[in-house]
């Protein structure tokens, strides 16, 4: 059954079959009766109300969809009391606005909904959601490539939760400073709007689910720690600033606010989205210039925009056990790059190319699959997957002594 009820003065809401909508009042203070939706008039059998509800913790800003509507997204949060057992979710709803109303859509994402989410319930908590970002509150969010036409994606990083157990909200936790199950994120994802229409957003015609990808990120010590309540931000270039907010150590039991700065380098290229090709990755001939190439793409499976390399060619032959450093250069292609190097003497070489910004510690090698049958031979066929192998690309190069002729001799000694 549709309700009404006040919301704030001059505003009444109304709940109806698919969305929420918001109409002002009188001057005078009255109300109007709102327009009647679905099947056989307000919230036919069978429907579910879309609008998000009462909640806190969640996380609001604006988008733009296709260029022609814009439009509120409002992510996660928390309903019922603070002293209620929790109930967080993960929905994603959006409001478009017309003359006279707001207009609320539960967006369909790859989290599944509320009463039917899309786990795995054999794994634990919170790895059972393997195609969403776990319910949570105090999250950050963030848009990003929402421009023209160009939905973009809605990243969420963060935030935390109350485990199964718990009886009450985590904010009793974190107010009270106790440990009532708290369970803080520290996790990256995004969700592609690229598929989002305005029939979707404004009257819940959709066609196509929306789905979640988790931002692999690089390394260990690299990460952010668990945290909620961060601030964060997306420069012109696509770089995401996290900026402090609150964790929780789980083996100490304690709370603590963070002053910290995190950089994720979003349009750089991703370490297992990197592979390499050419003849000189298996051989090459002492005094000849070899080469081989390099391509990359970003998390997004896009070209980069910027690319930092290193490659380490070393072996026993060269003089002093030392290695040498040849500079990638890039082509005209996007996200390709060429390696050209001379080796002098005869004998076995190991090549390994790393990725990255921020010196060597931040640096990862390159391991993006290369079929076996294109390895060698300047042709790409690498598939861009999260699932690529995370042990880095490692080549045994063999020099074999060079052509010789009447005028010249190129040769190893």
């Amino acid at each position: 059954m549709c309700v009404r009820a006040r919301a704030m003065p001059g505003i009444v809401t109304r709940m109806c079959d698919d969305f929420w909508i918001l109409r002002r009042c009188g001057g005078d203070g009255t109300t109007h009766v709102l327009d009647e939706f679905g099947a056989g008039g307000a919230c036919g059998a069978g429907y579910t109300c879309s609008h998000p509800g009462p909640r806190h913790g969640h996380r609001t800003l604006r988008v733009s969809v296709q260029g022609q509507a814009e439009a509120l997204l409002v992510f996660g949060g928390e309903s019922g009391n603070f002293d209620q057992s929790p109930q967080l979710t993960n929905q994603v709803h959006i409001g478009t606005f017309s003359a006279t109303a707001l207009t609320f859509v539960n967006l369909p994402t790859s989290a599944g909904t509320d009463e039917n989410p899309n786990i795995i319930s054999s794994r634990p908590y919170p790895h059972r959601y393997w195609a969403s970002p776990a319910p949570r509150r105090d999250s950050s969010i963030a848009i990003m490539g929402n421009t023209g036409s160009e939905n973009g994606r809605l990243l969420v990083f963060g935030g935390f939760a109350a485990v199964s157990t718990s009886t009450k909200s985590a904010v009793y936790d974190y107010l009270e400073r106790q440990d009532y199950g708290v369970y803080a994120f520290n996790d990256l994802w995004y969700l592609d709007l690229s598929t989002l229409t305005v029939e979707c957003a404004r009257s819940a015609q959709c066609g196509t689910i929306l789905n979640w990808y988790q931002v692999d990120v690089p390394g260990g010590s690299s990460r952010p720690l668990e945290r909620w309540g961060a601030g964060i931000v997306l420069d012109p270039q696509d770089n995401l600033y996290v900026v402090g907010g609150t964790t929780y150590d789980s083996t100490t039991k304690t709370f603590g606010e963070l002053s910290d700065t995190y950089l994720y380098q979003m349009r750089d290229p991703f370490y297992k989205y990197c592979a390499a090709t050419g003849s000189g990755l298996r051989s090459a001939k002492a005094g000849v210039p070899a080469h081989f190439y390099i391509k990359c793409y970003d998390i997004f499976g896009l070209d980069p925009s910027t690319a930092k390399f290193k490659v380490d060619i070393e072996g026993d032959v060269i003089a002093g056990g030392a290695r040498i450093n040849p500079t990638p250069f890039s082509l005209a292609t996007p996200g390709l790059y060429k390696v050209e190097f001379t080796l002098l003497k005869v004998g076995a070489y190991r090549i390994t190319v790393s990725v990255g910004r921020g010196g060597n510690d931040f640096m990862e090698g390159i391991s993006g699959i290369e079929p076996e049958s294109t390895r060698y031979n300047d042709v790409f066929e690498f598939t861009v997957s999260p699932e690529n192998p995370t042990e880095a690309m490692v080549e045994d190069c063999t020099v074999v002594p060079g052509d010789t002729g009447k005028q010249t001799q190129i040769s190893s000694l």
